[in-house]
């Protein structure tokens, strides 16, 4: 591309020079993420953003790899790490366009519940004279948060920030340092105001410059107290669904790229589009898609004695010989001691009688190659193994393989994706062309679950002792306590790191005892919003189950359960709770549908089915705000006319006492959601 532009560019002795340079590194040396970005502009010739017709500036740079594309690469540096580190180097905008998702698996949305989104921050204010945090204990909710509020109109986020801080918390001299992430679309149910909450939520980090503080209103005062803790007290447990986000960037002084799939914006007609939705979108608009492909070696041998031997024979005429066919497998030899001998050479080495054998080939002294297979060789296609385990002839019958396979769903963690299901496929693939596999993919569907975390927010391991044991807790609380609390931890559909709250699955065992309790309350029909909620909850937690939302299907469980608690229900509701709880606490719901005389198991029973009529509310509930300020809320008919329902919200107790003696200057009512008032 430089030769063909060469007489429109005026700083091409520079240009040539730098590439010469470049040339002299490899590959390796040039993409390491370890080094400082160089470039050089190119003066004279610019680039025009297919989407927006933006003039950009064109650079040549030594970590863009001509392997990549065409070698002409458009920079995004707020969402790829070295294209931002290039950015910052060369004082260049940083346009962000995808913001982070993060949905609360402790307070998910409750359906029915009104969705109110807004602009929001979230200010973190260190002191760095003992390295501690403001945050604030709620005193009304089991909450622990930063700062936080709503950007009001003409607001940027650090003037929002510094407002909510200094009407929080009476601090009002910090200084803005940088945004730890955001915005980000962040999801949960705001109990506060009870409302679901999307909150694009900008996370800031400010100094404490000097602790004077200003009175803070006695409104402020009753809602949370001021709390300052030390920087490894800042935990995912704290009351936030960005917390993931916020201590993967807390610690660093600079801002970094956020690279992972999240909501687009900034992007006119693909704004509101998952960033992995909207990339072929863009492509097929402005470009076309091309696929490279890379392999990276992979070192199959190992020096351990456990293992599969790999069939091979050093001979010093033949070289490395293969063992017959009818010679394999080759099994491993028995050994006393297998332990390393600190040599270098693997365990197999001891065996000397098994190791010096013939070459296959010549008849001269040979040895076995003593390097065991890696085990991600046998992961790779056990599962071909599965329908035909006992066959001695073939390692699996096409027979089999057509009943069996291929694997409808797999579902693992996310470490899985690089190894083990990638090698499978290679195998499966090799397989195919060699005819001796069916199908030419392995797997059909794939779901990345969740990690469980320690206690302590660190992955399990027995060298930090924060390992849970199941069984114990099994013993103590139950099987189908451990496995509710399983399924309710986090989305199982979604990748995700939860840790393991103790008081959580004392939680759940609570609420299984709940279950039992309510057979003593049945009683001869349901009460009328029982009926309503039960359709609903059948709906919702089949759809939930079906999706791999085992979590908010569990929700949606104890929603119902609390109602039955405080109306009245037929055996035949509480049959369809059963049901829908069995798939999760099997044990215990087996166990009190025989306590209702059933003869069969309740695992045998067929589905419970809805009424889609009675899931739809005729009735609507209307959010009612004073300047942006929840005060309220009314019930009213979905046909209600607008003024109507002006009227009754002023009527409105709670909100009448924010509107005597006020002017209204304005009446917003946002169809279906909320009505404010601007006084």
């Amino acid at each position: 591309m430089i030769s063909e532009l060469s007489d429109q560019i005026s700083n091409l002795e520079e240009i040539k020079a730098y590439i010469k340079k470049a040339g002299g590194k490899t590959e390796l040396q040039r993409i390491s993420e370890n080094k400082d970005k160089t470039g050089v502009k190119i003066e004279g010739v610019s680039a025009i953003h297919p989407g927006t017709g933006e003039i950009l500036p064109i650079f040549i740079s030594d970590y863009v790899i001509a392997s990549y594309g065409t070698g002409a690469v458009m920079a995004v540096p707020a969402h790829d790490q070295r294209d931002f580190e290039f950015a910052r180097m060369f004082d260049l905008p940083i346009k962000k366009v995808i913001r982070e998702h993060c949905i609360d698996n402790r307070n998910p949305h409750i359906d029915g519940k009104e969705i109110i989104e807004r602009e929001v921050i979230m200010a973190i204010v260190r002191n760095k004279k003992d390295n501690t945090f403001l945050t604030l204990k709620w005193k009304k909710q089991d909450w622990h948060t930063f700062v936080t509020g709503g950007i009001e109109e003409n607001e940027d986020p650090v003037y929002a920030a510094k407002r909510e801080i200094l009407e929080e918390t009476g601090y009002k001299n910090v200084e803005f340092k940088k945004y730890i992430c955001g915005p980000t679309r962040s999801e949960f149910f705001a109990a506060h105001k009870d409302v679901n909450r999307i909150a694009h939520m900008h996370v800031l980090l400010f100094d404490l410059l000097d602790e004077s503080q200003d009175e803070i209103t006695d409104e402020e005062k009753e809602i949370h107290e001021i709390v300052w803790i030390n920087r490894n007290e800042i935990t995912k447990d704290m009351s936030h669904a960005e917390m993931d986000h916020v201590l993967a960037n807390i610690d660093f002084e600079e801002e970094t790229a956020f690279e992972d799939l999240g909501v687009v914006y900034n992007s006119d007609s693909f704004d509101g589009m998952s960033s992995k939705d909207a990339a072929p979108e863009i492509t097929e608009k402005f470009g076309e898609a091309t696929t490279t492909y890379r392999i990276r070696d992979w070192s199959v041998s190992r020096q351990r004695y456990w293992g599969c031997p790999i069939p091979v024979v050093h001979c010093e005429k033949c070289g490395a010989v293969p063992v017959p066919e009818n010679e394999l497998p080759v099994r491993l030899p028995d050994l006393e001691d297998f332990t390393p001998s600190g040599d270098g050479k693997s365990p197999l080495s001891k065996a000397v009688d098994w190791v010096n054998i013939e070459c296959p080939m010549c008849g001269a002294d040979s040895k076995r190659e003593t390097d065991t297979l890696d085990t991600f060789v046998d992961s790779s296609w056990y599962f071909l193994r599965y329908p035909d385990s006992k066959n001695k002839e073939q390692f699996s019958s096409k027979e089999s393989q057509k009943e069996w396979l291929p694997v409808d769903f797999y579902s693992g963690g996310s470490e899985h994706t690089t190894m083990h299901l990638l090698y499978s496929r290679f195998f499966q693939k090799a397989l195919y062309k060699l005819g001796l596999v069916e199908h030419d993919e392995p797997f059909l569907n794939r779901n990345n679950r969740g990690l469980i975390l320690g206690p302590d927010g660190n992955k399990m391991s027995k060298s930090k002792g924060n390992v849970v044991d199941p069984d114990e807790l099994v013993e103590k609380l139950g099987a189908d306590t451990v496995r509710s609390y399983l399924a309710f931890i986090g989305p199982y559909n979604e990748a995700g790191s939860y840790p393991w709250d103790p008081n959580g699955v004392v939680g759940t065992r609570r609420f299984i005892e709940r279950i039992v309790s309510l057979k003593e309350k049945i009683s001869e029909k349901d009460a009328s919003d029982v009926e309503k909620l039960l359709h609903k909850t059948i709906k919702g937690v089949g759809e939930d189950y079906q999706s791999l939302k085992f979590n908010t299907g569990i929700s949606k469980l104890m929603i119902l359960s609390n109602l039955l608690e405080k109306e009245n229900f037929s055996v035949e509701t509480y049959k369809t709770l059963l049901k829908l709880l069995s798939p999760v606490a099997p044990f215990i719901c087996e166990e009190l549908w025989s306590n209702l005389s059933e003869s069969t198991s309740i695992h045998l029973e067929k589905w419970p089915v809805f009424d889609e009529s009675k899931t739809i509310d005729s009735e609507i509930e209307i959010m009612i705000q004073v300047n942006g300020k929840m005060r309220g809320k009314i019930k009213v008919g979905k046909s209600t006319e607008k003024t109507d329902i002006f009227d009754l919200a002023k009527k409105e107790e709670s909100v009448d006492k924010w509107l005597k003696n006020e002017a209204i200057k304005k009446e917003i009512y946002v169809e279906g959601r909320l009505v404010n008032f601007v006084i």
